[in-house]
């Protein structure tokens, strides 16, 4: 038993991209906890406003991928080592002129005593059990940042309740917002469900009476198109995110529906080791209905690709591609756009780098000033203004400091950009190959022995021919 034939692709039609899971996380199939917070937060009359993207997935991801972290590390390492100081503010919130000249209020220096005297505390930031210095603090946060696009603080007030004594790190993973309405009135809170220590609840910063029992939380978030209440981390827009690879094979489908007909070559035979009964005509036939309708509906997902398929009766299938395959740009293939790729979603330029592809090579301190100004000013800019505002704000919430701002100086910047300029260099290839990243996917395993129907499917070797009108039955 031996047939060969040809099928054009005609792309019938696809199914959507999935939409995007929205939930608490850690997951609530896993976790007992989460189902018995979901009925507090019912009790509680709060409605949970969802990450547009599972915090936790985006900190895999980041972890897992030497190229989301390892200039996003050593961009960490800088604001660590850099200089903070207390700068003269140029006037005060209500209006009021600050300096020496005339018509101008002098600065209070006492403010600036008090204000580096809090900032320089080895106790300054607390990270679960472990307290911080200001810098291990702004290192912690700006990572934060970097992994999901958002960094949450508890300012946490002295014993007596007189001002913030303690920034407290919360995990992105473990807070979500919630709306809470009373008297018709919705009002933002952040819920923390901690496996430890369980559930907690905070109120914005800034808005805690004095003596009350309320925490405050200080948010800070990258800006997005998506959610005005969360952030997405700098590197969404790489070729790594699974969502602009939904959106990318779409645009492949609709391009090949449109602009192009794929074609296989189609061998259905029997596996020679096939002792069991032998498969009649007419199963033969239901197979090969089937494989003509699969591949005429899925031609922008099976452009290209090899598809190898059993089924009862000793039936083996094999489609190959008679057409050249079409590389998918989703993923990097080469070096060179892998490295192009996560420099323009971190900001690094090779102008910056002074790299030949650059199209010049600047001088050593053009290229220090711009990488300075448009790279270490940029990703240290959300954590001084989150610390700036918990110095600007009147007491108890804040210190009050009006007439001072925290800014930082950031030494060896030489030195950085060679460490960069190194790790660029040193990227040989993308951190995934195709098929690992697919394979990363569940689309298809590595290797042409064995493909998956895609998308979310079973493994081929278990699919059986549905009856139905495609077999040929009158019915």
């Amino acid at each position: 038993m031996s047939q060969r034939f040809d099928v054009t692709g005609q792309s019938v039609g696809w199914a959507e991209p999935p939409p995007l899971e929205l939930r608490l996380s850690p997951d609530a199939a896993t976790n007992p906890r989460i189902e018995e917070s979901l009925a507090s937060l019912t009790a509680f009359e709060a409605t949970p406003i969802p990450w547009p993207l599972d915090p936790a997935t985006l900190i895999d991801v980041w972890y897992g991928s030497p190229w989301l972290g390892a200039i996003g590390r050593l961009l960490g390492d800088a604001l660590a080592s850099a200089n903070y100081d207390l700068e003269p503010a140029p006037r005060r919130p209500d209006g009021t002129r600050l300096g020496r000249g005339s018509g101008q209020t002098p600065h209070d220096e006492r403010q600036y005593d008090q204000g580096m005297a809090w900032l320089e505390r080895e106790d300054l930031g607390q990270d679960g059990l472990s307290l911080y210095s200001l810098p291990e603090l702004a290192r912690t946060l700006a990572l934060h940042l970097d992994q999901t696009g958002n960094a949450f603080v508890e300012v946490v007030r002295d014993r007596a309740g007189r001002g913030p004594i303690r920034l407290a790190v919360l995990l992105p993973q473990f807070v979500s917002y919630v709306i809470r309405r009373e008297d018709g009135i919705a009002k933002p809170m952040l819920y923390q469900l901690d496996p430890y220590w369980g559930q907690q609840w905070f109120i914005p910063f800034g808005t805690r009476l004095p003596g009350a029992p309320e925490r405050e939380y200080l948010h800070q978030r990258l800006p997005n198109s998506v959610s005005n209440v969360y952030g997405l981390p700098p590197w969404i827009e790489a070729r790594q995110s699974v969502e602009v690879d939904n959106a990318h094979r779409a645009y492949l489908r609709g391009f090949f529906r449109s602009h192009a007909a794929p074609r296989w070559l189609v061998e259905i035979t029997q596996d020679p080791s096939w002792t069991g009964p032998q498969p009649a005509q007419e199963q033969v036939d239901q197979v090969r209905a089937l494989i003509v309708n699969y591949l005429s509906a899925n031609a922008g997902e099976m452009a290209g690709r090899n598809l190898v398929l059993s089924y009862p009766g000793g039936i083996l299938l094999r489609a190959t591609p008679m057409d050249q395959k079409i590389d998918d740009p989703t993923f990097g293939t080469t070096a060179k756009n892998a490295r192009d790729e996560i420099m323009a979603v971190r900001h690094v330029s090779l102008i910056n780098l002074g790299l030949p592809e650059g199209g010049y090579r600047a001088t050593a301190d053009q290229q220090s000033d711009n990488f300075d100004r448009q790279v270490l000013e940029p990703f240290a800019a959300p954590l001084l203004a989150m610390f700036n505002r918990v110095l600007r704000t009147p007491p108890p919430s804040g210190l009050g400091i009006t007439d001072y701002r925290l800014v930082a100086e950031f030494r060896d910047v030489d030195i950085l950009q060679q460490r960069i300029e190194a790790v660029i260099k040193a990227a040989g290839r993308p951190v995934l190959s195709g098929d690992e990243a697919r394979e990363l996917l569940g689309y298809e395993p590595r290797g042409d022995d064995e493909v998956l129907v895609p998308a979310g499917l079973v493994p081929a070797g278990s699919l059986v021919p549905p009856p139905g009108p495609d077999d040929g039955s009158p019915e």
